[in-house]
């Protein structure tokens, strides 16, 4: 082997090591809360000129999305330590789509859970599905899991806010149903994808204070 491909070698093996350990690291961290259990308040950072979340329906040569300003819901860790995050409770207010309403998102007592791995799957009562609606049609999304594209982000002072960022994530199953309204192109759709949700985890103690809670 020649000098140069030795080298190249090496190089390979060290970006490859630090790939695995990149990926180790991700698996092994959790979530910590300084209470037990630990409710944390889950809010969307949506405004007049970014949502909180763009959710996508795609198909071939397709990829249409509506946008909701806020979204908020409950977080819960079982633990102080812990390797899932629930979160119930979920609304969404101000959906459009290209600036026209579309009616409210209805999770039907559905919910998420995200592991501290960066996976989030979508829980539901038996026969529910959430009801989404995007280009005048309704998307429904059943429970599915292992679905990736989740990052954590500590924030504020002494980790009083951890950052949860989805997106894009991909490969959401759906059905695609008619409606009055509906633009036909959407009927395409295959599957759905959370293009972009930016939202953030506060906890407060029973005497109003800031709580910790921080992924590592």
């Amino acid at each position: 082997m020649s000098t140069s491909l030795k080298h190249l070698a090496v190089a390979a093996a060290a970006a490859a090591a630090l790939l695995s350990a990149s990926a180790s690291s991700a698996a092994a961290a959790e979530f910590h809360c300084s209470l037990e259990p630990c409710h944390a308040q889950f809010v969307g950072e949506g405004s007049s000129k970014e949502a909180s979340q763009v959710f996508f329906v795609r198909g071939p040569g397709l990829g249409l999305g509506s946008a909701c300003t806020g979204v908020s819901g409950e977080g819960t860790l079982a633990t102080k330590t812990a390797t899932e995050l629930t979160v119930t409770n979920v609304k969404y207010t101000e959906c459009a789509t290209n600036g026209v309403p579309e009616p409210a998102v209805k999770m039907n007592g559905c919910h998420y859970v995200f592991t501290s791995a960066g996976q989030m799957s979508i829980k539901c009562p038996i026969g529910a599905r959430i009801e989404w609606g995007v280009w005048g049609c309704l998307a429904t999304i059943g429970p599915q899991s292992a679905l990736t594209g989740v990052t954590f982000t500590n924030a504020g002072t002494k980790h009083t806010r951890l950052e949860l960022k989805a997106g894009p994530v991909k490969g959401i199953a759906l059905t695609m149903a008619n409606r009055p309204g509906c633009f036909e192109t959407a009927l395409k759709a295959t599957e759905g994808e959370i293009n972009r949700s930016n939202d953030f985890l506060t906890v407060e103690t029973e005497g109003g204070g800031m709580a910790n809670i921080w992924w590592e």
